[in-house]
């Protein structure tokens, strides 16, 4: 695996991939992973990239962490992958009040799901993003939406979580 410093770096020397053959990349990744985790049809590809270097590959869960349609689920894992180099990131959501999608921490029972991802990523040449380097700023980096000083996590992944 190479070093995550070289990576980090990697990323930040280059620009975002709102190419096509991106978009193709990402969906080919999610028809593996459905296949990959025996979910035909239940991850939804998010290829919106307002304000972001990645797209999503969105992973509904009910209670019991079984994977279903969106419409039945309680929980929503969203697997970011990079535009700007091969790192992968995830946040966890969590259904409240009249369908609203809240971030959630501490998520217990997904172990076994995100072992499977980062099992599945890895072998795809894709690095998981070191959580410790979420909010650490970058000089000389601004974000997009209201040019302030920018987060690794906003640079390489997206602004709008």
């Amino acid at each position: 695996m190479e070093n995550i410093e070289n990576i980090l770096l990697e990323g930040l020397k280059s620009k975002p991939d709102f190419s096509i053959s991106f978009t193709q990349k990402v969906e080919t990744i999610k028809n593996k992973l459905e296949v990959k985790l025996n979910a035909y049809n239940l991850i939804r590809h998010d290829v919106d990239m307002n304000y972001s270097s990645s797209q999503c590959l969105e992973i509904y869960t009910d209670r019991n962490i079984n994977l279903v349609k969106q419409i039945d689920a309680v929980f929503l894992l969203k697997v970011f992958v990079s535009s700007r180099c091969p790192l992968y990131s995830y946040m966890f959501y969590r259904k409240e009040n009249h369908n609203i999608w809240k971030f959630a921490q501490n998520l217990n029972g997904f172990e076994e799901l995100l072992t499977k991802i980062n099992i599945f990523m890895e072998k795809h040449n894709f690095t998981l993003f070191p959580y410790k380097y979420k909010s650490v700023v970058v000089n000389g980096f601004k974000t997009e939406l209201d040019n302030r000083p920018a987060t690794y996590f906003e640079i390489l992944f997206s602004e709008i979580v």
